[in-house]
């Protein structure tokens, strides 16, 4: 049987990643006659032994600053018909594409392939862009890599095939975050060396580009991709590559009313070709957007749209168009699309433009929520702006979409039909922004809370209550409180939680004084510790293990016993004890430094501390008081009236007879 496809992987001492990536290409080497072939750079014993547990075909390699070396190394062991090249770290998804593909001859109809590269922007893996990577070819007599760095497999047969198929890599993220970018530091020399030695060579220019922008060093960028533009006359593939990244230059070099003007004479002068034209017109309408010009952002969204339903007709074009990363996911790119078209609804909305509002507007992604929720906060602004346009706009999107629910569940005046609507909502979103949202509106409209708690893990619950009690007003702070009773049997926690923020809001708002204040302090502390009480097990609040605790929790544990303190007149205890809380939670300065004012006022008042007695001696002069005032003996009264107000200087009654003697004296 003849050997159907060589697979060669370059590996150097990266173990974790290569046993990773030889392990997806096991469905290949079990299902189809082919063969592996190693070549190795590196002198880790643990990376060569997992090699060998999959080939006996290694072939030690001393790097020499050449990446078409060390591929054409493994190509002339190869024996394959078809010759298929990995980078040790770099892993497939899923190989059944590439099996079909030779299982059923349909590589008997091409000459190449390409699978794709998903290159991650950050370790989370929840950014990344794609690649088609040409790495696939027949091999012939005169296959061979060329160039040192970002090497290429010559002559590309055509026709060539584009596999969906993927591998994951990782490679860039250090690059990315400019960490440790090592390899762009390793790759640059490598290229400028080979541009001095092959000055007409294009794609030197195009690698350069990508590394200096992959660095965010826009001014070497933009100087390479402009000798780039020279260098490739001719070639429109090139040349359309490098217009698309020409003006992603200039736009990320911040550079607004040149590359406005440049990005504009390229359209004008250059005649890109339809998928260039996209990617500049999606540039245009951003930066307009940035300079509010309304009028050209419009403009450009509209040509783009015409131009997207032109290239749909015609889905030839985006295969002969595209090249390395300027091809059609890169103009629908989700995220960059919705933003595109929020930033064409809002111009057509300062317009007055209805009717061009309403086409932008709807053409935004409804049912991906995922990408619809980071464009609630604008749906909010345009709707606060001109609430009745608003309005009018979102009844014309037939959607079922979490945010469409909930404005019906507003605009809703039967109850049962607006709480079936609020059910809807809770089920179908993911978005804890339009959730806070659901939970400020039921609050308002007294909707029972357990709808609501059912969507929604306890962190989402106290994340949402924290903004919904921030933006409430103190007038509005009643309503949560008599929707958290809806819940206070069945659902303590989230009680606790409703309790604990809105009396912080009206503490930190100065809303009491005095006595007041310190029982609503007292209620405030007392429910954090219920809520960790209910959270946590009874051991855990021993004075040993309290370091264990929330530290708001040992600002709440603190905070009860300094009020004990004060209680037991020992006054300097209750000050450390207070210290030592605002270690815990300084937030609540402000409010402890009140209760600490005004027990250092209760000091200095001798009616509170003196004894039964002189509290008495207190009432019977402020009752001679006001029988004097009465009968006219002003002058008698104002000789017992700082007597008074010495025993008795909080009480409001004595400031107003004192204003009224003098008023009498006075007349």
């Amino acid at each position: 049987m003849k050997m159907l496809l060589t697979i060669s992987l370059l590996a150097s001492d990266r173990a974790a990643s290569l046993e990773r990536c030889l392990d997806s290409l096991k469905p290949l080497l079990l299902q189809l006659p082919s063969e592996l072939i190693i070549v190795y750079t590196g002198e880790n014993e643990q990376v060569l032994e997992i090699a060998r547990r999959y080939t006996d075909q290694i072939i030690p390699f001393e790097w020499c600053n050449d990446f078409s070396a060390a591929r054409n190394a493994g190509l002339k062991a190869a024996s394959g018909e078809w010759f298929l090249y990995i980078d040790d770290d770099e892993w497939f998804e899923d190989v059944a594409e590439i099996l079909d593909f030779f299982l059923h001859g349909q590589y008997c109809n091409f000459g190449s392939a390409c699978y794709i590269q998903r290159n991650y922007m950050d370790w989370s893996g929840t950014s990344c862009t794609d690649y088609h990577a040409f790495r696939m070819s027949r091999i012939l007599p005169e296959t061979s890599f060329q160039s040192p760095i970002h090497e290429q497999l010559e002559p590309k047969l055509e026709p060539c095939k584009y596999f969906n198929a993927y591998v994951h890599h990782y490679g860039y993220v250090s690059t990315v975050d400019r960490i440790n970018p090592g390899k762009t530091s390793r790759n640059i020399p490598m290229l400028l060396k080979e541009l001095e030695e092959h000055p007409d060579n294009v794609k030197n220019y195009l690698q350069l580009v990508q590394e200096y922008a992959s660095i965010k060093s826009w001014d070497k960028a933009e100087e390479y991709c402009r000798k780039g533009m020279v260098a490739c006359s001719g070639n429109p593939v090139y040349q359309g590559w490098l217009q698309a990244n020409l003006g992603t230059i200039l736009y990320e070099k911040g550079s607004g009313k040149f590359a406005i003007q440049e990005i504009a004479s390229m359209l004008e002068n250059e005649h890109p070709c339809e998928l260039v034209r996209l990617i500049l017109y999606s540039l245009l309408i951003t930066l307009y957007a940035r300079q509010k010009h309304s009028p050209e952002v419009i403009q450009y969204g509209l040509q783009f749209e015409k131009l997207l339903l032109y290239m749909d007709k015609r889905p030839e074009l985006w295969a002969q168009q595209r090249y390395g990363t300027i091809d059609e996911q890169s103009v629908r790119n989700p995220k960059k699309l919705a933003q595109s078209r929020i930033y064409c609804t809002e111009a057509a909305l300062e317009l007055e433009d209805i009717d061009n509002a309403e086409y932008f507007l709807k053409r935004l992604p409804w049912d991906e929520e995922n990408l619809l929720q980071y464009h609630y906060f604008d749906f909010d602004r345009w709707e606060e702006a001109n609430p009745s346009v608003f309005q009018k706009l979102l009844r014309r999107i037939a959607k079922d979409s979490p945010y469409l629910i909930f404005q019906r569940m507003i605009r809703e005046s039967k109850q049962k039909k607006r709480l079936d609507l609020l059910k809807r909502c809770m089920d179908s979103t993911n978005s804890v922004y339009l959730k806070q949202k659901i939970i400020r509106q039921a609050i308002r409209m007294q909707i029972d809370l357990s709808y609501v708690i059912k969507g929604l893990t306890l962190d989402q619950w106290k994340q949402c209550i924290a903004e919904t009690i921030r933006q409430f007003s103190i007038s509005e702070l009643p309503k949560a409180e008599q929707a958290a009773k809806t819940i206070q049997g069945e659902y303590p926690l989230h009680y606790c939680w409703i309790e604990k923020t809105s009396l912080e809001k009206q503490l930190t708002c100065g809303q009491f004084m005095q006595d007041k204040l310190t029982e609503a302090f007292e209620a405030y502390c007392g429910s954090i510790i219920r809520f960790y009480q209910l959270l946590y097990q009874e051991d855990v609040f021993d004075e040993k293990k309290r370091e264990q605790l929330p530290e708001e929790c040992q600002f709440a544990l603190f905070a009860c016993e300094a009020l004990g303190e004060i209680n037991n007149m020992d006054y300097p205890v209750a000050v450390r004890l207070f210290r030592l809380a605002l270690r815990k939670y300084p937030a609540m300065t402000g409010v402890i430094n009140e209760l600490i004012r005004q027990m250092n006022k209760s000091l200095d008042n001798p009616a509170q501390n003196a004894g039964n007695e002189y509290q008495q001696l207190a009432v019977q002069l402020k009752s001679a008081l006001s029988t004097l005032a009465e009968q006219g003996k002003y002058t008698e009264a104002m000789s017992i009236l700082p007597q008074l107000v010495s025993l008795l200087p909080e009480d409001l009654e004595l400031l107003r007879i004192k204003q009224r003697l003098l008023k009498e004296m006075a007349d």
